[in-house]
């Protein structure tokens, strides 16, 4: 009885080691077939495929045409041309000059023209000083030189005609005080007034 338990024992520990290690190998084959399946999965496959995307098409740019435009490009709108200003013939026209001239009584003068040396027609000298910025009034001086009178006078002008009267004495003589006188522009002679009525024509050198 003892040798068959011992026999029976032995049997059953080769029995049980050939099964443990056929389950060994049955295990490791499914761990390499699994393996092997989800290396070739579909999941797999798909994710490793190349994928190809539509172009993206953007749309066309413009370009603002009116911004390439030079400034003296015909396309332009031309400018719009102002009229010439007329500017007003100004005093300081005469600045820093002595203006001499001839002044005589009406009935004296010959096609209003001044004979000098003559009783009733005199020598004056101008100077005019204090032009003001606009050029369109000054002060100045007179002085008669037969008469040896020398007058303060303003000057005033609307760019056509000159017009100048004696407000004030500077050097006392024979001269009245208050003539006035007038001119134009480029013209050679005027006409000039006193307070007691006598008048007559003046002429410019």
């Amino acid at each position: 009885m003892a040798v068959n338990a011992d026999r029976n024992r032995r049997i059953l520990f080769v029995v049980g080691g050939a099964l443990v290690g056929a389950a060994v190998a049955f295990a490791a084959v499914l761990l390499v077939r699994d393996g092997t399946r989800s290396s070739t999965s579909p999941t797999s496959a798909v994710s490793t495929a190349p994928t190809t995307s539509a172009p993206t098409t953007s749309a066309p740019t413009t370009t603002d045409v009116t911004s390439t435009i030079p400034a003296t490009s015909p396309l332009t709108e031309p400018p719009t041309t102002q009229p010439p200003t007329t500017q007003p013939r100004l005093l300081r026209a005469f600045e820093g000059q002595v203006l001499v001239g001839q002044a005589c009584r009406a009935a004296v003068a010959t096609a209003d023209v001044c004979p000098p040396s003559q009783a009733g027609s005199w020598a004056f000298r101008i100077e005019l000083v204090g032009i003001a910025g606009d050029g369109l009034s000054a002060l100045g001086t007179i002085e008669w030189l037969e008469l040896g009178s020398v007058h303060y006078i303003a000057v005033r002008t609307d760019g056509t005609t000159i017009h100048f009267e004696e407000t004030e004495v500077a050097v006392e003589g024979d001269a009245q005080i208050g003539c006035v006188y007038d001119i134009e522009f480029g013209a050679a002679s005027g006409w000039w007034s006193c307070p007691d009525g006598s008048n007559g024509p003046f002429q410019m050198a």
